[in-house]
């Protein structure tokens, strides 16, 4: 078993408050059961998608992609891009429809800036090689586009004890659970990313019957929606900037050219003439 799948694994099983089986999911399959049928899973899904549908109503153009997995979030009635497609793993044997694309996301088949909005969920939890995948994003996406990341945050208290439980369980050590806000801000920005600020989310992920969930759920709603950190998830969203270049331009220098102006002729006999006198002019009067 991989890193990523087994920090997947265990970040499902905590969240579910279960231990994993050894008869387990695929890492993908246990992050789609944990959102669809986990109550921290759902209140997730509504937490992200306020920020989301906020956001990518701002965004135009005419292409996005979606990768990672089916959270059930209803990206296209969030968007206004017309075009949406989906990365599915090249393993999977069925394709939903003609919008789906078999493929890898540390390599896909797509043309390098052909893509104006990515949408990543939880996908680099799910790669052995994140920053691969993020360096694919950047070459797909074409000049400005944007880039949209829900990601699980290790740094959280879930997180904290996911990978100690996981480093008294394996003799490998803590595996893949994600990478923390900051990290992945200066991953993004050495890739020439505009980063906006981290929305927190899910800082209770946990859940309860009766009164109790409730209070959980309305405190937990009250903690993302005033951006309390450190949350076990997080949702971020950056720019690809594009350095303007401008080619220089070849002076070429003008000669001068002197002009013409016009000069009075000058009055024989008059006071300061310089004009050459003949035999006899002082013997003329003078006008």
């Amino acid at each position: 078993m991989s890193l990523a799948e087994s920090g997947v694994e265990r970040y499902c099983s905590l969240m579910l408050l279960k231990k994993p089986h050894r008869n387990r999911k695929p890492p993908r399959a246990l992050l789609e059961s944990w959102y669809q049928s986990s109550a921290s899973g759902r209140r997730l899904r509504v937490q992200a998608s306020e920020d989301m549908s906020l956001i990518l109503d701002e965004w135009f153009g005419y292409h996005i992609l979606v990768i990672g997995v089916d959270a059930g979030f209803d990206i296209k009635s969030m968007t206004r891009v017309q075009h949406l497609s989906t990365i599915l793993p090249a393993t999977s044997r069925s394709v939903k429809d003609k919008s789906s694309i078999l493929a890898c996301d540390e390599q896909l088949p797509i043309a390098t800036e052909s893509v104006d909005v990515v949408v990543l969920l939880n996908a680099l939890e799910l790669s052995e090689e994140p920053h691969r995948v993020l360096r694919e994003v950047h070459r797909i996406l074409t000049p400005h586009g944007h880039l949209l990341l829900v990601s699980s945050n290790p740094l959280s208290l879930r997180g904290i004890w996911g990978a100690l439980t996981g480093l008294f369980r394996s003799k490998r050590g803590p595996a893949n659970n994600g990478l923390s806000a900051s990290k992945l801000h200066d991953w993004l920005t050495l890739l020439n990313f505009s980063v906006a600020p981290v929305r927190h989310k899910l800082w209770l992920p946990f859940s309860a019957s009766g009164r109790l969930g409730g209070v959980i759920e309305r405190l937990d709603n009250w903690l993302a929606e005033h951006n309390i950190p450190p949350g076990s998830a997080y949702v971020m969203f950056a720019n690809k900037m594009v350095q303007g270049h401008i080619s220089g331009i070849k002076s070429e220098r003008v000669k001068a050219r002197l002009m013409g102006l016009p000069v009075a002729k000058p009055v024989v006999g008059a006071r300061g003439s310089t004009a050459p006198r003949s035999r006899g002019d002082h013997l003329r009067p003078v006008d």
